[in-house]
């Protein structure tokens, strides 16, 4: 399917845990990158409360603080 296309179908943080469960856990990272280079977390994960639901399925805890340092530029959290 290609990044591109996925990132492109990734329209809130709904879609975000659905293909963080459906990937290898060695693509989340890959994944949460290419949505900071396309400039779509801060459209997919708004807010603090959303962050912190797409933190708590499906991501391990690496991911999920990773996620959440590349959140915290765009959110100013």
């Amino acid at each position: 399917m290609g990044w591109n296309n996925v990132v492109e179908c990734i329209r809130n943080s709904d879609d975000l845990i659905a293909v963080f469960i459906g990937l290898e856990q060695e693509n989340d990272r890959t994944l949460i990158d290419k949505l900071t280079q396309a400039n779509k977390l801060q459209f997919v994960i708004p807010s603090q409360q959303e962050l912190e639901k797409v933190c708590r399925r499906g991501l391990f805890q690496v991911d999920a603080d990773y996620l959440r340092s590349q959140c915290a530029l765009v959110l100013n959290t």
